[in-house]
């Protein structure tokens, strides 16, 4: 299942990058999707976030209540213009479902613009494409929290 979240931020992109790859932004971000046990660490190059967060109702008879997965983001280098891409996977933990997709974070005339564009894949024989509808909106808020933090968390 295709996933895209695009956000307007109001900063240039080296600043959003350094935002983007700064421990506590991760772990605010990732706290604002519901999630708890965090633990986030960052380089100049790669993001890890570690988290667990509610199964969605009607998997929680076979996954349990919570879900544990593991967000990386490894960063290319700088554009001349500051945007950036980078190759982000969500693998959740005792699953066969994962994310595989790409970040970028590109300059705007009021800023940049940070988008996610990535497959959804339950590799589960016959119930693969219902398990994928029902984790999508868990996986697309955590896209969508993360723009919203950066906004806040750029605001201030």
């Amino acid at each position: 299942m295709h996933l895209t979240s695009r956000h307007e931020l109001p900063a240039d992109p080296d600043t959003a990058f350094a935002m983007l790859t700064d421990p506590a932004f991760l772990e605010r971000a990732a706290r604002s999707s519901g999630a708890t046990g965090i633990r986030a660490d960052a380089s100049a190059t790669r993001t890890a976030v570690q988290a667990s967060v509610e199964a969605p109702a009607p998997l929680q008879a076979f996954l349990g209540a919570q879900l544990s997965f593991t967000q990386v983001v490894v960063w290319g280098e700088r554009d001349p213009d500051g945007g950036r891409l980078g190759r982000v996977s969500i693998d959740v933990a005792r699953t066969p479902a994962s994310v595989a997709g790409t970040v970028t974070l590109v300059p705007t005339a009021s800023g940049s613009a940070l988008s996610w564009d990535g497959e959804l894949t339950v590799s589960v024989p016959l119930l693969g494409a219902t398990i994928e509808r029902q984790a999508a909106p868990v996986i697309q808020e955590t896209l969508d929290g993360i723009g919203r933090e950066a906004r806040a968390w750029l605001d201030r």
